[in-house]
């Protein structure tokens, strides 16, 4: 990836040249879908068979990143210096689709447990974005830059039984904000004077940290899932280093994104 980098910004003082539009600012908005740069494992789906031996062969492991999904961005861009852009950008990001795992119970009621993991990002970025054109026929951008996403978590679980029962649970996470380093490149393609088309690559490196677990509602019966704590009303607190709490869970959310959007020149 360092090599990548320093590559590239090789390319830009070569080949970069005098821009092609003089305007100040310009407005954007784009859509694109993250996927996944890690993941923490969470949890899989699995069948058991008639001696309540696990099915390995038809296991399927679940890996949860946050950062992966649809991507929606708007923003603005101002000419600071020569070919030199500041970006103000913001983006929400949500898991779609959801990680859903599904496991055969064997105790006394049967049935299955479902659980669905649901999450969702909201960002503030900052970029720097130099602006150069390549031998007069692509004109392109690299941008690095900081931010802080406040991100959103949480399950839904759902029990059926061989009999009649069926309980339901939700399991809201509250969460640290996170801090980012970003990066991106892309190109513009321009459709007239006042407006660009343009695609672009995203990379976001950050982590979200859980500081709580609630149950918000739960009506699962004392003796079915205990070991899930879903009884209505509990908080767990996650903190470091506390005998007595539970250590803070980390989620990776670094991901890449394939976007593509319009910008319009204002200024």
């Amino acid at each position: 990836m360092k090599k990548l980098a320093v590559s590239l910004f090789l390319i830009f003082a070569v080949v970069s040249g005098v821009h092609a539009q003089d305007e100040l600012l310009n407005l954007y908005a784009s859509v694109g879908y993250g996927f996944p740069i890690g993941g923490r494992y969470v949890d899989s789906t699995y069948k058991y068979d008639s001696g309540n031996n696990p099915l390995t062969d038809e296991m399927d492991d679940h890996y949860l990143n946050i950062g992966r999904g649809i991507k929606l961005d708007i923003g603005a861009a101002y000419r600071v210096m020569e070919n030199i852009d500041a970006r103000l950008g913001l983006e929400y990001s949500g898991g779609v689709p959801s990680i859903t795992k599904e496991v055969e119970s064997i105790d006394g009621v049967g049935g299955t447990t479902t659980s669905k993991y649901k999450y969702s990002q909201f960002g503030i970025k900052l970029y720097a974005v130099p602006n150069f054109r390549i031998v007069e026929l692509l004109d392109m951008y690299l941008g690095v830059g900081a931010g802080v996403f406040f991100n959103f978590t949480s399950m839904e679980i759902v029990r059926t039984t061989d009999g009649p029962d069926k309980y339901e649970a939700k399991v809201d996470f509250k969460n640290k904000p996170s801090f980012a380093f970003l990066g991106l490149i892309g190109a513009n393609y321009p459709l007239n004077d006042f407006a660009w088309l343009f695609t672009e690559i995203n990379f976001a490196a950050m982590n979200v940290t859980a500081k709580e677990r609630e149950v918000e509602s739960s009506d699962f019966p004392s003796n079915v899932n205990e070991d899930m704590r879903l009884t209505s009303g509990t908080v767990d607190i996650y903190e470091k280093g506390a005998h007595d709490r539970f250590a803070p869970v980390k989620t990776p959310a670094s991901n890449f994104a394939i976007k593509a959007g319009i910008r319009f020149f204002v200024l």
